[in-house]
């Protein structure tokens, strides 16, 4: 069966959203969906994030990556995406008290 018949990879730009107090998050990267021959496929990443699927302490930013997918008729593809990690929250106001404001107690010894 010819790849060719089916069409290239599907691949898709994903989106992260950072929890409240994250700095960071880890995730796995999401494969192309192949549209050609049955069976395994090898996949191969490479881009920003380097060649592992599986991500750890990512922080905010949008990364680039290329999958490359050789499938078991033998045919080749590359398709390329965006992984996304945005920080949607509000920062948080803090008290913050000048010093010039603080009294300094003295006592006086008599």
């Amino acid at each position: 069966m010819d790849i060719n018949t089916f069409g290239p990879p599907t691949c898709k730009d994903t989106q992260y959203t950072l929890l409240p107090t994250a700095s960071n998050i880890s995730f796995t990267i999401v494969k192309p969906t192949l549209n050609s021959c049955t069976g395994n496929a090898d996949f191969q990443l490479s881009g920003d994030l380097g060649s592992n699927y599986i991500q750890t302490n990512i922080p905010t930013g949008i990364y680039q990556v290329t999958h490359t997918i050789t499938d078991t008729c033998g045919e080749k593809y590359t398709c390329n995406s965006a992984i996304i990690i945005k920080d949607v929250n509000k920062p948080q106001l803090l008290s913050v008290i000048p010093r010039c404001f603080i009294q300094q107690s003295k006592t006086i010894v008599s």
